[in-house]
């Protein structure tokens, strides 16, 4: 909800058919957040290396905008460290990885 919109709410209020524009908020406009494990690092290597921005703009507030952790939402984080840490040890996503 860092941008101000939750975006599971929407989604469960559009799966049961009823109409969007009750339900939604207003947002903040220019609110970044990145999906970085797996998502943004599996972008950034399955691209060509010439294809690929820079490491350092890569990196470039990386901590501030991840969604994985928000320190206004602790058990979320949790729950995400704890999938992130299940989906590391599953073998069916290295040999996913690895194919790639």
């Amino acid at each position: 909800m860092r941008g101000g919109v939750d975006f599971p709410k929407l989604y469960a209020n559009a799966a049961l058919g009823k109409p969007l524009a009750d339900f939604l908020p207003s947002y903040r406009v220019g609110t970044v957040s990145r999906w970085l494990i797996p998502g943004d690092i599996l972008r950034y290597y399955s691209e060509p290396p010439g294809a690929r921005e820079p490491l350092s703009e890569f990196l470039r507030g990386i901590v501030r905008d991840l969604e994985e952790f928000d320190s206004s939402d602790v058990l979320g984080s949790l729950a995400g460290c704890i999938c992130i840490g299940l989906l590391a040890l599953n073998p069916k996503y290295w040999k996913y990885v690895r194919s790639r």
